[in-house]
């Protein structure tokens, strides 16, 4: 989930197992979020190449708008691949392939599978590095969570939860910091959670005195 441009945690399965996760893993995880979310209130699913299979990709054409990055030698590319042309390429009804060729900062060919407005496919996708900041944030450049060794999976879910309620605190305080940005790149000095995060540090260590923070 974003807001304000960053991603927020809202549910996940400790898999106690190393690689990807299963279809019928991914499904569980999707369907209790649905339980709390309505479908209709999800604008976009979106994914990487190691989220893929037919059966996964038709529980998602059943269930939500979903834009998703595959592999040159998926199924769908395949399918296309004589008459692939650069842009939207529609597979059927209600699905398109949207083919954007390497070029310029984009190394690699790109290959995005989606089943609602396929022109705004390149433009969703992107927005799925904010996952990454976020895991980043939580692992080593904020709450530092692979500090922890643990490994009992109910400690881990427990931990991620915790982490996930104190992701939203940042945010919450984050937004309220004047925010100073690097001209050269119109990037701000520090996220939203950074801020947030070194606000409540520095309160928690100076309780009872007054804490003044800004973004440098």
């Amino acid at each position: 989930m974003k807001i304000k441009n960053t991603a927020i945690p809202l549910f996940f399965d400790d898999l106690n197992k190393k690689g990807n996760s299963s279809t019928k893993e991914r499904k569980q995880v999707l369907q209790k979020l649905l339980q709390c979310i309505p479908k209709d209130k999800i604008e976009d699913f979106t994914a990487d190449r190691e989220f893929v299979g037919e059966e996964w990709f038709n529980f998602l054409e059943n269930n939500l708008s979903f834009t998703i990055r595959v592999k040159k030698d998926d199924m769908h590319v395949i399918a296309l691949r004589q008459n692939l042309k650069k842009g939207i390429n529609r597979v059927c009804d209600n699905l398109w392939l949207v083919y954007r060729p390497a070029a310029g900062q984009y190394k690699e060919d790109m290959y995005l599978l989606t089943n609602h407005n396929p022109e705004e496919a390149v433009q969703r996708y992107k927005k799925r590095w904010k996952i990454e900041e976020l895991f980043g944030f939580m692992k080593t450049r904020g709450f530092n969570l692979e500090d922890t060794h643990l490994t009992e999976v109910e400690k881990l879910e427990t931990l991620g939860y915790l982490v996930s309620i104190a992701c939203l605190c940042c945010l919450e305080e984050g937004l309220k910091i004047t925010v100073r940005f690097i001209k050269k790149v119109n990037s701000p000095v520090k996220s939203i959670l950074r801020r947030g995060l070194d606000y409540l540090s520095k309160l928690l260590f100076h309780s009872g005195n007054s804490v003044n923070i800004n973004s440098s």
